[in-house]
């Protein structure tokens, strides 16, 4: 029974694989390999370029200035960037208010003996004026009168004007001793706190400040202000700590070509200054990194502090065979192209010269016009 109802169920299915369900589709057409569809490149001539572009300003060369004493507490500044300030104008000082309360004590000392000095010179100088005249009055008696006691008189008088005068000179003599060892203390209290003032050396216009928080502790090797001469020549200056970026690579100054920068919308070339031995010498002293800076060509009066691209040639052909970078294929480290020929594509290993993210030069191997494939 089992086996006649499977014998009767078999002409069921067969006709259920035949024909599709009710609502069933094929599909789309599948597209075509992708390669058959690719815009191929073509060999032609061109600039090959590496660049990278890093941010520079416009600045003048400053020098640094530094205080000359380690360890105190940091005070005040008195300039802003922008400041034109004089030679031996006051920049900034540190916090000294225990010596200069004793400063000023002592200016007042000072004050003090001058005053009692010449109070003592002017008292002197009245009772010297009449012994004077009593001597005159004396003298005047003794000639008219011929009084022999009047003439006594004179002549004592006399003497004690002597002996006021020497007296008077023992005394301005201990008085200026007095007043030269006050104002030599003085000089001394001043000379302690010198290097807690940071003066302007020069003539110039600050150009920047880095002053530590109040109460800070300072050393000699950190600048607080930066100066610049009037009339000094301005130049570029690249922003970063050192002239090497990170990444896969690393920009060293003599893998570079060509520099050239946009400032405010034009295309300029810069040449690098080379840092001079002293230059680099005052920056190991300090602790300082190397500056890079570039010089600006004749003719051109860019706005000081004006942001500038700086564009860094790694490579720089100017004209050359070359590929898109798109269409360089590799396996195993062995570079190759693809190229169209008798209606295939045949892979090629020219001999490969620079690269950059969008070419890469030919050598040999590939003429102008082959056709390519893309990768």
């Amino acid at each position: 029974m089992k086996v006649l109802l499977i014998l009767l169920l078999l002409p069921l299915f067969a006709a259920c694989g035949a024909q599709a369900p009710f609502g069933h589709s094929e599909g789309p057409e599948l597209n075509p390999p992708v390669v058959t569809r690719t815009a191929p490149a073509v060999v032609d001539r061109g600039p090959v370029v590496n660049i990278r572009m890093l941010p520079a300003l416009i600045r003048v060369d400053a020098e640094p200035l530094f205080f000359a004493m380690d360890g105190l507490a940091f005070d005040t500044i008195y300039v802003l960037p922008g400041d034109e300030v004089y030679e031996g104008q006051l920049l900034a000082t540190l916090q000294t208010e225990r010596q200069r309360e004793q400063i000023a004590n002592q200016e007042r000392l000072i004050a003090r003996l001058n005053r009692a000095h010449n109070l003592a010179a002017e008292i002197w100088e009245i009772d010297y004026a009449l012994i004077e005249i009593r001597y005159i009055e004396r003298m005047h008696a003794a000639a008219e009168e011929y009084n022999q006691a009047a003439m006594d008189e004179a002549r004592n008088l006399y003497l004690e004007m002597d002996r006021s005068r020497l007296i008077r000179e023992q005394e301005a003599e201990w008085q200026r001793i007095e007043r030269a060892d006050a104002y030599a203390r003085l000089a001394e209290m001043r000379e302690d706190i010198r290097y807690t003032e940071l003066l302007a050396p020069f003539d110039g216009i600050v150009t920047y400040i880095a002053p530590p928080p109040r109460g800070a502790s300072v050393n000699t090797v950190t600048p607080i202000v930066y100066l610049a001469p009037v009339d000094a020549t301005p130049f570029v200056e690249y922003m970063g700590w050192t002239f090497t970026i990170s990444g896969p690579e690393r920009i060293f100054l003599h893998n570079v070509q060509r520099f050239t920068a946009e400032i405010n919308g034009q295309i300029i070339d810069l040449e690098y200054i080379t840092p001079t031995r002293e230059e680099m010498a005052y920056n190991a002293l300090h602790s300082l990194l190397t500056r890079t800076r570039f010089t600006l060509p004749q003719g051109y009066d860019f706005p000081m502090g004006s942001s500038v691209r700086l564009f860094v040639y790694l490579t720089h052909i100017e004209d050359t065979l070359r590929i898109p970078a798109n269409a360089l294929f590799i396996e195993n480290g062995v570079p190759y192209v693809y190229r169209w020929e008798n209606e295939a594509w045949v892979p090629v290993r020219p001999t490969f010269g620079a690269r950059s993210t969008a070419f890469t030069e030919v050598l040999d191997g590939l003429s102008e016009g082959d056709v390519l494939l893309v990768n």
